[in-house]
Parts: C-alpha cells; sequence; structure tokens
C-alpha cells in the first residue's frame, strides 16, 4: 500500500487506510504499532490510536545506514517535491530536504492535536531518570503508561550510537555523449 499512495489525493490515502485499519488493526489484539515516515497520515492515526512522534536529530538520522531507507526518503522527496523542484539535487540533499519537510510537518501536527514529542537522543543520554520521566510523562502518555517503570526500563537497556559524519552518497549522473 505504500507506493500507491504516492499520486493519490488524500481522501483516496484516507480511504484505503481506513480499508486496512478494519482489516488489520481493527481484528488484531495489538496494542502498539510503529509507523515510520507517516507524517502525512497523522490525521487518520488521531481518530484511531494515541499518537506520540519519536524524533532524532537530523545529524543522527542521516545518513541511513540501509538503501531502503534512501529509497523512503527520495520517494518522499519526489512526492513533495517532485513537480515543483526542478534542480538537479545528490539523492543526499533530496534526503535532508524530505526529512526536514516531514519534520516539520511532524511538528505541525503535534501542535494541532497537543500530542507529546519524545526525543531519542534525550533519553538515550539523560544523566538521570528523573529528567527521563519529566520527559515522558506528559500528556497521554503520563496518564495510560507506567513512566516510573518503563523509564526503569529504558536505563537498563538503553545504547546510544550516532551516525559517523563522513559517509556520504554520490549522485552517479550518466555522461551524456
Amino acid at each position: 500500500m505504500c507506493f500507491q499512495n504516492i499520486g493519490i489525493t488524500a481522501h483516496q490515502q484516507m480511504n484505503g487506510l481506513e480499508r486496512v485499519y478494519q482489516k488489520t488493526w481493527l481484528t488484531e489484539e495489538y496494542n502498539f504499532d510503529k509507523e515510520n515516515f507517516s507524517a502525512l497520515k497523522v490525521d487518520f492515526f488521531v481518530r484511531h490510536f494515541h499518537v506520540a512522534f519519536v524524533y532524532r536529530s537530523f545529524e543522527n538520522v542521516l545518513p541511513p545506514s540501509r538503501l531502503r531507507v534512501w529509497a523512503w526518503y527520495d520517494a518522499i522527496y519526489t512526492a513533495i517535491y517532485g513537480k515543483t523542484d526542478l534542480t538537479p539535487r545528490a539523492l543526499a540533499e533530496r534526503a535532508k530536504m524530505a526529512w526536514q519537510f516531514c519534520w516539520d510537518e511532524m511538528q505541525y501536527k503535534a501542535t494541532q492535536y497537543d500530542l507529546p514529542v519524545i526525543d531519542y537522543d534525550l533519553l538515550c543520554t539523560a544523566p538521570s531518570e528523573q529528567k527521563v520521566i519529566d520527559h515522558l510523562a506528559r500528556g497521554w502518555i503520563g496518564a495510560n503508561v507506567d513512566v516510573p517503570a518503563a523509564v526503569a526500563e529504558i536505563m537498563r537497556t538503553r545504547r546510544y550510537e550516532t551516525k559517523t559524519p563522513h559517509v556520504e552518497l554520490v549522485h552517479n549522473t550518466p555522461a551524456v555523449a
């Protein structure tokens, strides 16, 4: 369904998401789902789920280590800017523009719907449990999650890695004869 969503109207996408919801989430007993690259689907998700955003700084997201993630960023860039931005751009630049668009959209939706935004870097580096508790005990999370127990587990199991800044993809353009 993901690639089928590129180039369809928002109304068509919402209808498709409703069909998926009826056939999957509504029939299963799971109470948690992780959706990546879904900044434009927040209006649908807030109708059916408690939503929170997990944020990582740009420097710790790009460059991705998996080709599939590069492909997603490129698909997002193409869907958002493909018809209006005719400037040739390297894949790394397109990925950064897509990441920024999604982050701006998620910040807007977080404000619109009063959704918690969780800073992944803070969860992994905060020096004290209390700082992580204060960060998580907001909104619906604080009302529905045993935050002290969750934070104890986070502090016990967390690991933190940053991206190596020297990794870069180069856009190869075929030579014109």
